[in-house]
């Protein structure tokens, strides 16, 4: 099984990459080292939370305040750390920072569950409270993310 990060990269391929190059203004050499900035720390934080309580604390932000919310949520006090920490490695300032962690979240985050998923891996909670159509817990936010357009 390929790294989660791997997994994100394969995911957005070319046409992630030039969506995410006009987002942020940037070329597509700025927009990867961006992706290859940022994606240790979301990784790293949305494993932490990946759960049955990381999905329960996301979950009301999803609700709430949509991806920034899961976003601050997810890094919580280190969010400004870990903004500063990417802009640092990738060039991009502060306000192009957090729109690359706001678009590349969601995918990681769907990245993880499809991970999860073929690891067998799930809370027991989220088994027995989340019904079939998947709109509960971790997976039925990331549904919601998904067919929500911004």
């Amino acid at each position: 099984m390929s790294s989660i990060t791997e997994m994100v990269q394969q995911h957005l391929g070319d046409k992630g990459l030039a969506e995410l190059s006009q987002h942020l203004g940037v070329d597509h050499g700025t927009a990867q080292t961006a992706i290859a900035a940022a994606l240790p720390a979301l990784v790293g934080a949305l494993s932490r939370n990946a759960g049955q309580a990381g999905a329960a604390a996301m979950s009301p932000a999803a609700s709430s305040s949509g991806i920034g919310g899961i976003l601050g949520g997810v890094l919580g006090g280190r969010h400004e750390q870990v903004k500063q920490e990417v802009s640092r490695n990738s060039g991009l300032d502060i306000h192009q920072v957090e729109k690359a962690l706001l678009f590349l979240a969601p995918i990681v985050m769907a990245q993880l569950a499809k991970q999860r998923q073929h690891d067998g891996v799930a809370a027991p909670a989220d088994q027995a409270q989340q019904p079939e159509s998947g709109s509960g817990g971790l997976l039925g936010m990331i549904e919601r993310i998904f067919h929500r357009k911004s």
